[in-house]
């Protein structure tokens, strides 16, 4: 069979997603999803290696409560995948080892509201095309891998974890000049805000709150003329706000002219407000 499209979202389907579409090997767009409580269910999952052509694939709120622990390495086949979208699904457990990492060429991937209990397996590094990536609420727990050697990344989004614990200096160290988004709101993340944080010079939006961050806002953070949110809430900040910030590489000389959200409440900062706190014209 020749089709290569196939967009049943919000369909209002019930029922189990019969395994025969493992047969089309051609389809390479394949969206279920659905924004009403879970209809479909997938179970067991081993057809999706069939779909050898595949592209794009969504199964937001289509239920995965039974399709085992084992569904990702189905789709691990997949080496085709640039989209995966499992948002809502009820997943029930990860791989945590993959001996062969086949999406290579996977840009987006979304795993978040599930409840995985489990730590983020190591072979995340190995996805080193990504774009995208949000495991937000989705129950993941202790060290946050090494993601910062992929220099592919725009945006990472792991708020709402509450358990997921880096030294943010070593986070947000890595080649991420591309990055625009970082979201780790209510996580256990700690430690000093690096001075290098000022080469993450495409980052629009940045999101620490309910952390464990300590020290103070360096005055690189002058540097990314881009930014437009910076929320530091709930934090261990205890250090003055800088006096001066930082302004190599940007059109003006008046520092983040482009943030119009900044919140620092709920710390222990001290001090004299800086003038440049005045100069904030968005």
């Amino acid at each position: 069979m020749g089709l290569r499209y196939l967009n049943l979202s919000n369909s209002g389907f019930s029922g189990t997603v019969p395994p025969q579409l493992g047969n089309l090997s051609r389809l390479q767009y394949l969206d279920l999803s659905s924004n009403f409580p879970p209809l479909v269910v997938v179970a067991p999952f081993q057809w999706a290696s069939g779909l050898s052509s595949m592209e794009f694939l969504s199964l937001n709120s289509v239920d995965l409560s039974k399709a085992g622990s084992e569904w990702f390495q189905a789709l691990n086949r997949l080496s085709s995948l640039r989209e995966l979208h499992l948002s809502g699904c009820g997943a029930a457990g990860i791989s945590e080892i993959l001996p062969l990492m086949n999406l290579t060429s996977l840009q987006v991937l979304n795993l978040s509201s599930n409840r995985f209990n489990s730590m983020i397996p190591s072979w995340f590094t190995n996805l080193s095309s990504l774009v995208q990536l949000d495991l937000s609420s989705a129950d993941f727990h202790g060290q946050i891998p090494e993601l910062s050697g992929i220099s592919t990344f725009e945006r990472i989004d792991l708020s709402m974890n509450y358990n997921l614990t880096a030294d943010i200096s070593e986070l947000v160290g890595g080649n991420w000049g591309r990055m625009e988004s970082i979201l780790l709101a209510s996580n256990r993340v700690r430690g000093l805000l690096p001075d290098s944080i000022g080469n993450l010079t495409s980052l629009q939006e940045l999101s620490l709150y309910d952390n464990n961050i300590e020290g103070g806002i360096p005055s690189s953070i002058g540097k990314i003329c881009s930014l437009k949110s910076l929320i530091l809430d709930g934090n261990n900040l205890t250090f003055e706000l800088p006096n001066s910030l930082e302004v190599n590489g940007c059109s003006t000389d008046k520092p983040l002219q482009n943030l119009d959200y900044f919140s620092v409440s709920v710390n222990e900062i001290g001090g004299r407000l800086p003038e440049w706190l005045g100069e904030l014209m968005s």
